[in-house]
């Protein structure tokens, strides 16, 4: 290897690895989101917030009441801010804990960034296309995106369809160096569109892994390809379609994708936590953001699960067929992966199998996972950065957020 070549491999190990670390799986088959590369600047704190003294988990136990186990896991797992929710049929169950920004608490109310909890609703978005009938899941995107050619240069006789995007079997894989390209800092709008995204992407041969259809493959490019094929169908801003037919309809708390559609005053500083306090990281924005952007709080978020869990009905009102959102609870390739449905994908808590996604990126860490059975909701959103930290080592943030809802599910219980 020359000494050019190395110094440019060296270069591109260091501005991807902040993708990559961010990316990768918290909680095996969970797949995290990713994120840029953000300024760490630092920022001063309450005392009251700072983990100064704080007991690294799970040397010292949890007080038995559920405020104090929460409190505890927050300070314990370095969590800067956490909302937290348990919900079945006859209870619902809300305890929030930390900071969300410099100067105020988290609550029920706080819009945190989900990360790849974002992918549910860009998969409900399709759903509702194939309801209307202008959508089929299994058509090839050469016929849906005629003017991009989006097809595996290797495998160019098997076509790619939106169910591969939606259960990452489409053969395409992340480039974090790339990827990060087409993420800003700041709260300003993306600077690229989804057909641009798209046709940069698919025309780097690079980019293209196994055969479509033959292989699971975590990707957070596959939903940047989706925003394409839901805007090429629908005629329609992605944005725009998705306050008309989630945001608004399910009163979701006010979500939103962009900072320009939220109360900004609502919205969780993200952080990096240490040991020693919190470090405040920049907002970010993703010219794919259908993977990865949307802000949302608890309560939104509780809304959103109680549809999926009832099947399209929420507060005795349909809004998806019941056939689709059952669709989001089955196995799309079992022969690859029997715990990816399309999209969300199989969890465990308490040795229980849920329907869930995780979510994780520089400031932002989060879980929402719900079963069935017995209609339980269990939801964890937190302004820090605990599973990047677990990626490199630093593991009480991640033990603390598995800890937290494992207690939310035993308090059904007690209940």
């Amino acid at each position: 290897m020359s000494r050019s070549t190395g110094l440019a491999l060296a270069v591109s190990m260091i501005v991807s690895l902040p993708l990559a670390v961010a990316c990768v799986e918290p909680l095996a088959p969970s797949d995290a989101a990713l994120d840029a590369g953000t300024d760490h600047d630092a920022h001063a704190i309450p005392d009251a917030f700072a983990a100064q003294d704080a007991p690294r988990a799970p040397d010292a136990g949890a007080p038995a009441d559920l405020q104090g186990a929460i409190d505890y896991w927050t300070v314990a797992g370095s969590l800067a801010g956490v909302a937290a929710l348990a919900a079945d049929e006859d209870t619902r169950i809300v305890v929030t804990s930390g900071m969300a920004t410099e100067t105020g608490p988290v609550g029920e109310h706080t819009l945190f960034n989900v990360a790849s909890i974002s992918k549910t609703f860009t998969c409900a978005l399709a759903l509702s296309l194939v309801e209307e009938g202008i959508l089929d899941l299994d058509a090839p995107l050469s016929e849906i995106v005629p003017e991009v050619a989006i097809v595996h240069p290797d495998h160019p006789e098997i076509p790619v369809t939106t169910r591969m995007l939606l259960a990452h079997t489409s053969g395409l894989v992340d480039d974090f160096v790339f990827l990060d390209d087409y993420i800003s800092t700041g709260t300003g709008d993306p600077r690229v569109d989804f057909e641009q995204f798209t046709r940069e992407y698919v025309a780097d041969a690079s980019h293209w892994g196994a055969a479509p259809g033959t292989r699971r493959a975590y990707c957070n490019a596959n939903y940047g390809l989706l925003g394409l094929v839901i805007e090429s169908v629908s005629g329609r801003d992605f944005r725009e379609l998705s306050r008309e037919r989630l945001f608004d309809p399910l009163e979701l708390d006010g979500a939103g994708w962009f900072f320009g559609d939220i109360e900004l005053d609502r919205v969780a500083t993200p952080y990096s936590g240490t040991r020693r306090g919190y470090t405040a990281l920049d907002h970010h924005q993703y010219a794919f953001y259908p993977a990865s952007s949307l802000m949302i709080s608890v309560a939104g978020l509780e809304r959103w699960l109680r549809l999926h869990r009832d099947l399209g009905l929420l507060d005795g009102t349909r809004y998806f067929e019941e056939s689709s959102i059952a669709e989001t609870r089955r196995a799309q390739y079992p022969d690859i992966d029997d715990a990816q449905f399309l999209t969300w994908y199989a969890e465990s808590t308490r040795g229980q199998r849920f329907v869930g996604h995780s979510g994780s990126s520089f400031g932002t860490s989060a879980q929402a996972r719900y079963r069935a059975e017995n209609g339980r909701i269990l939801i964890v959103l937190s302004n820090s950065d605990a599973y990047i930290r677990s990626r490199v080592g630093i593991e009480e943030g991640a033990v603390a957020i598995r800890a937290i809802l494992d207690r939310l599910d035993a308090e059904l219980d007690a209940r």
